[in-house]
């Protein structure tokens, strides 16, 4: 599903296929000037952003960079391989970024042999996993030849190589991978896919293999989803350097405006960069430039994803199941966020990982340690998946399911009880054979499609009963307690109500009349599959 890019924030070409030469030799990966050339192109955009103090906190370390497309992720691979390898000398480069206010920036730096692989960079030829690896293996292996032809190994495995170069000289090397999950998704362009799962495990072995020698002092990885091995890590302290901020946003527009003559329409401007990102508050670097080069804001960065990914994925969720459907339509619904979602799958399922796949791809953000934990990052990923949702024939109905709350909670305010089943009956009861998986799950994603307007409420959830609790904002408001009971006849309903008085959420807002002073009402919901109803009853406390 990732694309073989040829195109940056910078808006410079990669160098693509090409080898660089050094004394007439062709050097393909180690002390390669490539990065060099391709940092230094980027440096000289009118609409470059100075990230150099990223490389204060990577010194002698592994270090996995995952984050969406078009965040930086490769021009950091540029400049950290510009930065570290001895091939060259790239003071030139450096002495007007940022890093060379630190006073020990240039201790590290042309020092080291870096090996520079950039794993989406496959020759036209290569069309399969197994000439794409044997291409790179092959180039490494050369290089390494020339580099260290005095040392000896029968072998035609660069890993052992390096081992003999190491155990012979005592070279320690660094590695910088960019993308290094192109393998995973790339597509021979055939109908067959360019690696199949055997290449894929192989490819993870050979990974660790190679990072993990006594040949390394340090390596850079950066790739869209994270490497499957714990020991290398994107730590929190780089998140700052991935995405435009506030700050750094506002300098582009000042040098996005000098270019207008007086008269010359301006299109974008810092206050519609920042709406257009407004849910993360993070600009897109690939989109933001874009839109300054284009004079216009417009789905850059979804247009430059691979042909119908995000509705692949959606599509895939469905068939793997459909509860994740209610959750997206509920982040479409709510605009902004998730609030207090019990997920009926645990983290394992492969629904989370269609969840997590949708992060890692730029389509959602997670933020694990906070009550909202799903985010829609930006508008314009907001504008395309509400367009799916609405007009795809799997997803369109729960869309449509937004509407259901304003005219049930005003039937509970009214103790209509028989227009509450009706909206349960008409609306949702329906769609059993659609959402059923069993029977807990299934009343408690009836509650779920039930509340997805509620967006001024809080909502609490029992975990082993289909019991929720949506207490408003607004403490004049009145709250709800809701049960959804098992198949059971109507006499049944009035034993319920007593036992929601002892839910913990209810007993909360009960000993809270200082705050909160809106009525509670109790919410009891029973589908009789023997009578074919459902059944209805509302207490007001």
């Amino acid at each position: 599903m990732f694309e073989c890019r040829a195109y940056l924030v910078s808006g410079g070409p990669l160098l693509k296929n090409q080898s660089c030469r050094k004394g007439g030799l062709a050097i393909f990966y180690l002390n390669s000037e490539k990065p060099y050339e391709l940092f230094r192109q980027a440096t000289s955009d009118l609409y470059y952003v100075d990230k150099s103090m990223l490389l204060r906190g990577i010194t002698n370390k592994n270090i996995c960079i995952n984050k969406p497309r078009g965040f930086g992720k490769s021009i950091s691979a540029w400049m950290v391989a510009c930065y570290f390898s001895k091939a060259f000398d790239s003071s030139g480069i450096f002495r007007n970024l940022k890093i060379s206010k630190y006073p020990h920036y240039k201790k590290y730096q042309n020092q080291r042999s870096v090996i520079f692989i950039p794993m989406s960079e496959a020759p036209s030829e290569c069309r399969t996993y197994k000439t794409h690896m044997g291409n790179i293996l092959s180039n490494l292996l050369s290089d390494l030849h020339e580099a260290y032809p005095s040392v000896a190994c029968a072998s035609n495995d660069p890993i052992k190589l390096l081992k003999a170069i190491h155990k012979s000289t005592g070279e320690r090397f660094m590695f910088v991978i960019d993308d290094w999950d192109f393998i995973f998704n790339s597509e021979s362009g055939s109908k067959s896919k360019f690696a199949s799962k055997r290449d894929l495990k192989n490819y993870e072995k050979f990974l660790d293999t190679l990072l993990d020698g006594d040949y390394l002092c340090m390596s850079y990885i950066t790739g869209v989803a994270p490497l499957p091995n714990n020991y290398l890590n994107f730590s929190r302290e780089f998140t700052r350097f991935f995405g435009f901020n506030g700050v750094e946003t506002a300098s582009l527009i000042k040098r996005y405006n000098a270019q207008f003559q007086k008269g010359e329409k301006k299109n974008v401007s810092f206050d519609s960069l920042r709406h257009w990102y407004k849910y993360d508050k993070i600009c897109n670097p690939y989109s933001t430039v874009m839109a300054l080069k284009s004079n216009k804001l417009d789905f850059y960065w979804f247009d430059s994803a691979p042909k119908n990914e995000l509705w692949d994925i959606l599509n895939l969720s469905w068939s793997i199941g459909s509860e994740i459907a209610y959750l997206i339509a509920r982040v479409l619904i709510q605009k902004t966020s998730v609030q207090n979602v019990d997920i009926p799958f645990d983290i394992f399922s492969n629904e989370y990982l269609v969840l997590l796949e949708l992060s890692y791809l730029g389509y959602l953000t997670i933020h694990r340690d906070e009550e909202c934990p799903f985010h829609v990052p930006n508008h314009e990923i907001y504008s395309k998946l509400e367009e799916f949702a609405k007009f795809d024939s799997k997803y369109s109905y729960i869309y449509e399911l937004a509407t259901i709350f304003p005219y049930l909670r005003d039937a509970i305010f009214s103790l209509d009880k028989s227009a509450v089943a009706n909206v349960f009956d008409e609306k949702l009861h329906s769609e059993k054979k659609t959402f059923y998986t069993s029977e807990l799950i299934y009343r408690k994603l009836m509650a779920s499609l039930a509340f997805l307007g509620a967006a001024d409420y809080d909502i609490t959830q029992c975990d082993d009963k289909a019991l929720f609790a949506l207490v408003p904002k607004a403490p004049a408001k009145a709250a709800i307690i809701f049960e959804f009971l098992e198949d059971t006849l109507g006499s049944y309903i009035a034993f319920e109500m007593s036992s929601l008085k002892t839910f913990e959420p209810f007993n909360s807002i009960r000993g809270q009349r200082a705050t909160y002073t809106g009525k509670v009402y109790l919410v009891a919901i029973s589908f009789d599959d023997f009578e074919k109803t459902i059944l209805c009853d509302i207490e007001v406390v």
